[in-house]
């Protein structure tokens, strides 16, 4: 445990590369043990191929039209491969609310920042996510991908930084299953060889699940921030 920061492998992780990104500079301090019965957030995600960059999941408070309020906390930060290949075990996280937010509505904006400065330009940067669960007041949502809800929207590649933390404000489009540099739902294997799961963090090759399908040619030097969020604020109790 590191402040209030969980991981739980669930079998070895091979080429897990450590914190990375400097995610330990964004940790939530502090935090009641009981917090997390009562006010948290668990997801999975896996990170398989050479070319995956850096991928990044906001907290953001919102106000009462579901506008971003400048609140913000990082809850992940990766950046490269962190799963040795695509039947290594999904790596879960939790993340504690009640520090930052008692008292706010958030949403989860999950960012995968494409940069290929460092000759990621390859399609082998798929990053996929699964299982995402919010509690808040010690009752649990299920807010994943399956055959009957989406949960997320796609907002798409913004042009910085600071559109993509603010896409949470923004119109978007829904989630498709196909396509190239995109956020998608799929099931199983994603389909480029070189990258992503075999399936989904349950092991089960038809249940669904939200992928970055990073698959087309990538420019050097360019810089890329496409944005998924949570369709749903959730406010944490006081």
């Amino acid at each position: 445990m590191l402040g209030n920061f969980w991981f739980k492998k669930e079998k070895p992780l091979l080429g897990l590369t450590g914190m990375g990104g400097g995610v330990g500079s964004n940790l939530l301090a502090g935090g009641g043990g009981s917090s997390m019965d009562d006010n948290s957030i668990s997801f999975k995600y896996h990170m398989h191929g050479t070319d995956t960059s850096q991928f990044i999941l906001y907290v953001q408070g919102v106000d009462a039209n579901g506008v971003w309020d400048n609140s913000i906390q990082v809850a992940l930060n990766k950046t490269g491969e962190q799963h040795a290949d695509h039947d290594t075990e999904w790596t879960t996280v939790t993340y504690d609310l009640t520090t930052a937010f008692a008292g706010k509505a958030v949403k989860f904006n999950f960012v995968y920042y494409r940069h290929s400065s460092n000759n990621t330009t390859g399609p082998c940067g798929d990053v996929a996510i699964d299982e995402f669960k919010v509690k808040v007041g010690g009752v649990e949502t299920d807010i994943s991908i399956s055959d009957s809800a989406n949960n997320w929207t796609n907002r798409g590649n913004q042009s910085s930084l600071a559109n993509a933390k603010g896409s949470v404000s923004y119109a978007g489009v829904a989630l498709g299953t196909t396509g190239e540099k995109k956020w998608i739902i799929t099931s199983g294997s994603t389909p480029s060889t070189c990258t992503g799961p075999d399936m989904a963090a349950d092991n089960n090759a038809n249940t669904n699940y939200l992928v970055f399908e990073s698959s087309g040619s990538w420019a050097v030097n360019t810089y890329h921030y496409y944005c998924v969020h949570s369709d749903n604020s959730f406010t944490v109790p006081s």
